[in-house]
This record gives C-alpha cells, sequence and structure tokens, in this order.
C-alpha cells in the first residue's frame, strides 16, 4: 500500500533544526521511521520506496512517499505534526489521455560517460525546459504547456572533512497522461538522482475540466 504523508517541521525543536540545515541528517530522521529492510541492505528507502521532498509553504513541511504507513512515534517529541493516508486508489485511477497538474523536484545533473569515466555537470538554468521536456515523456506525461521552474535554494551535504553541493529544481505545470503504466511507476520509483535528499518524488492530481 502506497501512502503520503505530510509533516509540518517545527522549528522551534533543535533536532529538526538540525535536520533542515542538511539534507543527510533530514534523511537520516525520515528513515528512522521504519524498520531495516529485511534484505538485509540495511536502509529501507529503497525497500519501502521512500521519497519525500519540502513544500514551499508558510512554514517548513515535509512531503514523504512509502510503501509502509511511517512511525511517527520515533521522531523526537515536538518534531513535526504529522498526518498520512493511502494513495492506491488514486494512482490506480490514472488513464490515459486524463489532464493532470503535477509537481516534482529534481536534482538537475547531466551524466555523460568517456572512455569508462563517468562525468556529472550541473544542467544550466537556461537548458533546464528542455532537459525536463526530455524527461517528462519517460514519467508518462504529456506536457501541455511550458511549466515553471524554481531553482531552490542549494543544500551543502557535509561529510568529514568535506563536502559537496545539492542542487535541486522544482518544477510545476499541466499535462496529459500519456501512458499510466509509465507514469505510475515514475511515481513509485521516483525520477533522476539524489532521491535520498529530497529528490525525485512526482505527485499528481487531476484537472477538473
Amino acid at each position: 500500500m502506497t501512502h503520503l504523508s505530510l509533516m509540518r517541521l517545527n522549528p522551534g525543536n533543535r533536532r529538526c533544526r538540525k535536520d533542515m540545515a542538511d539534507p543527510q541528517d533530514m534523511h537520516r530522521s525520515l528513515m528512522s521511521m521504519f524498520p531495516q529492510a529485511p534484505d538485509g541492505s540495511g536502509s529501507p528507502r529503497r525497500h519501502f520506496g521512500v521519497l519525500w521532498r519540502i513544500e514551499p509553504a508558510d512554514s517548513p513541511t515535509v512531503l514523504m512517499q512509502s510503501s509502509q504507513a511511517p512511525d511517527f512515534r520515533q521522531l523526537p517529541s515536538g518534531y513535526a505534526s504529522c498526518q498520512t493516508k493511502p494513495i492506491d486508489d488514486h494512482l490506480a485511477s490514472l488513464e490515459a489521455g486524463q489532464a493532470l497538474a503535477y509537481r516534482v523536484v529534481l536534482n538537475p545533473i547531466r551524466i555523460s560517460r568517456r572512455s569508462g569515466t563517468e562525468k556529472r555537470t550541473v544542467v544550466p538554468s537556461k537548458e533546464r525546459p528542455a532537459w525536463w521536456a526530455n524527461l517528462a515523456p519517460k514519467a508518462g506525461l504529456r506536457l501541455h504547456e511550458a511549466p515553471v521552474l524554481t531553482g531552490l535554494h542549494d543544500r551543502y551535504l557535509r561529510r568529514p572533512g568535506a563536502g559537496f553541493p545539492l542542487y535541486s529544481v522544482r518544477v510545476d505545470g499541466t499535462a496529459e497522461i500519456a501512458d499510466p503504466e509509465l507514469l505510475r511507476v515514475a511515481a513509485a520509483e521516483g525520477i533522476g538522482r539524489a532521491k535520498a535528499w529530497g529528490c525525485g518524488l512526482l505527485t499528481v492530481a487531476r484537472l477538473r475540466r
């Protein structure tokens, strides 16, 4: 069963403030609400299909999707106010030709390989609309019009003695479902990279005609 959870964070909570400053810390706290993966991999993110993102809101808000309901009791007291609901019926109802509003946060990284070496480069801002237009059909979407791309504040993943920036862009737009199965796979698995750190979650809502 697929669950969608809304967490309104409390910046007055010390642990919450720490997590808001580092996506890796946020990832660790979110994963604490799930058991260890039974396949022995150690991390529940892939096993339980955990995807999350920071939502634009008056107060800090996390939207999280998972194949198992999270155990909010594992969070520190006062960390956030939380609610969750199953969305299987919504996903099953998606049909070809339906008009949708969608939102996804992406890690705008382009990967090229030469002579066995992998090179990662940041997609320039002016190229991102075309970059998303190329990705959208692979997610079963036929775009209606140019979406709104919002470059998000660059976050920084801290590591002992080093660190690196995490780039992300929020994409909001409307589209028609070209392939419902591709869309359901994209919704379940996420799009692109940096899924552990708040990228990849695709959500859709039917437009009323």
